[in-house]
């Protein structure tokens, strides 16, 4: 992994320090590790929002709401970019999911993180695509189940059309 350190000037400007030897360049759009450079290298002092891009990178650092200039001026900060499986795995391992009985409909979710906001949007977003995915596999039975009947009446109804038809001619 690469480490960038940023150190806040103002609400506007940051310094950026990132250095790795024999680094692995992931590529996001592919999900794959792409190639590795000999020197991986981004410094430089930039604007918030500013494209940062080199031969290896292209990337932007934004200011979001959290941010307090009491709080983050004049300190180092440190971050890192994970590539898609690393984060899963990741998350995946941090995640214990039980039940309270073997026949119990209910689950029981619990995730161990360092950052209590985001295991919580974490767990959130995982509930709300369990829900979506089950509503979709709802959605998708009761359009079979549809279809099926439709396609029972109509061969019911060529049935006693013709029925009806032979019951005429005799």
């Amino acid at each position: 992994y690469t480490f960038f350190k940023i150190k806040i000037l103002n609400d506007n400007e940051f310094i950026m320090e990132s250095e790795k030897k024999d680094a692995w360049l992931y590529s996001y759009e592919d999900e794959l590790f792409s190639a590795q450079v000999p020197l991986f290298s981004v410094t430089g002092k930039y604007k918030f929002g500013e494209l940062i891009e080199n031969d290896w990178c292209s990337f932007k650092v934004i200011l979001n709401s959290n941010y307090k200039p009491e709080k983050f001026s004049n300190r180092d900060l440190f971050f890192l970019l994970n590539d898609f499986n690393s984060m899963a795995r990741s998350y995946q391992s941090s995640l214990n999911i039980g039940t309270s009985n073997w026949d119990a409909s209910v689950a029981i979710l619990s995730f161990t993180g360092t950052n209590v906001q985001k295991s919580i949007d974490f767990v959130d977003g995982l509930i709300d695509k369990y829900i979506q995915k089950n509503l979709e596999n709802k959605n998708h039975l009761a359009l079979t189940t549809i279809e099926y009947i439709d396609n029972q009446l109509s061969s019911i109804s060529d049935s006693l059309v013709l029925t009806e038809r032979e019951l005429q001619n005799f």
